[in-house]
């Protein structure tokens, strides 16, 4: 996901959660199934696909919300890499796209324009330097405040097969409205040259990671540092501020806590903030209504496998919580929502990557709670990563006022190909493109993006959906926002192949909606 959390709404609502710092990190913190689950869920996510010309292949990208414009670069577009991170430039996303939604108007009358990121230009004197490489790295973290876009790290990749990618040590401003501008005018119009701004430390070389901001502070939760030399996890959870102004961007000191491993520079595979590559969300916790964040899942434990805990991150520290989640650990859109009326929080999760195999009467008639008994996990050998497979499905957590903790598998998910797609050829055996036609099942969501359109009156104060006030006006459901790109894969597990050939990026698009459910 590697995104700040949920800048909602028309007016770019600057609505993340800042997590204060604790001495340490600490474990163990007892939680459980909800003995209430069979009460239900009161509701469901449904998706449905809306088609767009111009709209690019891309995944692990960076985006934003300006006004009913959709920003984005970086990012991949090929699909799943194989072993090695081969990450070569001919497959990075080297251009700047601006969608214009036409005031959130019906999706087929939209527009896309585009411009190389070599193209992009700043008037004036060049006070100090500006790295515009950042602008096609993957998997960066960013966030958005105001009218500006904020990026930090990501990984660059390689010319050739013999160099490896680099993280990059940047903490980037950049001026959305003067990016748009420089696109749509296909670069005519040249952003200022304080338009965008930079800072570089060597602590920012950060890949895969989660970042939430508030009041000028910057939480970056995990993520690594990726390089030929060096393979480190942060192991930490990061909090600086900055300032922004005058044409000027500077960062205050770094502070941090970690699971007991030395700073971010201890390449031991124990600990439990040894993640990247899971997803995050701003959360309300349903016991006295405070604001925390909940990290799920995420990769690589000890090693070798995925996580299967998430973690509570609050003012006094992170907890590993005692629960095993059964579906979408790996990065995936995360939809938020809280009921005061109900004093539950919920989070759906929409793809991604499974941790078990649904056992259980198909086919669903509602949610259905995930259990020991009709999801059992996969083997958790060493090489586990290699066997948990791609998934359409989506999944909510619930957590009562208690903090117990249920998983529930929904009847809704990625629907089957609309149109037909085009697998690219790679080596032998795989050395001829596959038509997959219509109709056919590719697994979507892992690697996606999250276009929230919400109006802020919806809105908790930390960006999660108030789920009372919006099914009080829409109570046959409402759209949040549409989501788009990500992996796009026609087998559950593409690892084992070792081969580019059976996952791309994917251009698709789809509206979300909360649609509420009757019980």
């Amino acid at each position: 996901m590697k995104k700040g959390l949920f800048y909602f709404g028309m007016t770019l609502l600057g609505a993340s959660l800042i997590v204060g710092c604790g001495d340490s990190a600490t474990k163990g913190e007892t939680t459980g199934t909800d003995s209430s689950a069979s009460a239900g869920l009161p509701y469901t996510i449904q998706v449905d696909e809306v088609t767009i010309a111009g709209m690019p292949d891309l995944h692990s990208y960076t985006h934003a919300i300006y006004g009913d414009k959709m920003v984005m670069f970086g990012g991949r577009t090929s699909g799943l890499h194989s072993f090695g991170y081969a990450f070569l430039t001919t497959k990075s996303n080297l251009h700047v796209y601006v969608v214009d939604t036409k005031g959130w108007a019906d999706p087929t009358t939209w527009t896309v324009d585009s411009l190389p990121i070599s193209k992009v230009g700043r008037k004036g004197p060049n006070k100090n330097f500006v790295d515009l490489r950042q602008l096609g790295a993957n998997n960066a973290e960013f966030f958005t405040q105001n009218n500006t876009l904020y990026v930090l790290g990501g990984l660059l990749s390689a010319d050739n097969s013999n160099d490896s990618p680099i993280t990059l040590p940047y903490f980037t401003a950049i001026d959305l409205p003067g990016l748009i501008d420089c696109v749509v005018s296909k670069g005519k119009n040249s952003m200022g040259y304080d338009a965008i701004r930079q800072v570089k430390d060597t602590s920012f070389a950060l890949t895969g990671g989660e970042i939430s901001v508030m009041n000028n502070v910057v939480n970056l939760v995990f993520g690594w540092n990726y390089t030929s030399a060096s393979d480190y996890y942060s192991h930490q959870v990061k909090t600086f501020t900055f300032t922004d102004s005058n044409g000027t961007l500077s960062a205050g000191p770094i502070t941090s806590w970690n699971d007991g491993h030395s700073n971010g520079v201890d390449s031991v595979n124990e600990g439990f903030f040894r993640r990247r590559d899971g997803s995050m969300s701003a959360m309300i916790d349903p016991a006295d209504g405070s604001n925390f964040l909940l990290y799920y899942g995420g990769v690589f434990k000890e090693g070798a496998t995925n996580f299967t805990s998430p973690v509570w991150i609050n003012a006094t520290g992170a907890t590993e919580q005692n629960f095993m989640m059964r579906s979408n650990v790996y990065t995936c859109q995360v939809i938020p929502v809280y009921s005061s009326s109900k004093k539950e929080s919920y989070a759906t999760l929409l793809g991604g990557i499974k941790n078990a195999n649904y056992t259980g009467p198909k086919p669903l008639t509602g949610p259905t709670v995930l259990t020991a008994s009709n999801a059992d996990t996969m083997t958790r050998d060493v090489n586990n990563f290699l066997n948990v497979p791609f998934t359409n499905q989506f999944t909510t957590i619930r957590i009562n006022a208690n903090h117990e903790f249920t998983q529930y598998l929904l009847p809704d998910s990625f629907p089957v190909l609309k149109y037909a797609i085009t697998l690219p050829p790679d080596t032998a055996p795989y050395n001829q493109p596959l038509v997959l036609p219509a109709g056919t099942v590719m697994y979507n969501g892992a690697e996606s993006e999250m276009y929230w359109n919400l109006n802020g009156k919806y809105l908790m104060s930390n960006g999660v959906v108030n789920y009372d006030v919006l099914m009080g006006d829409s109570i046959s459901g409402a759209t949040v926002g549409y989501l788009h790109g990500g992996i796009l894969s026609s087998k559950p597990n593409v690892l084992t192949t070792n081969s580019n050939h059976f996952s791309v990026a994917s251009n698709r698009l789809f509206r979300v909606r909360i649609v509420p459910l009757a019980n």
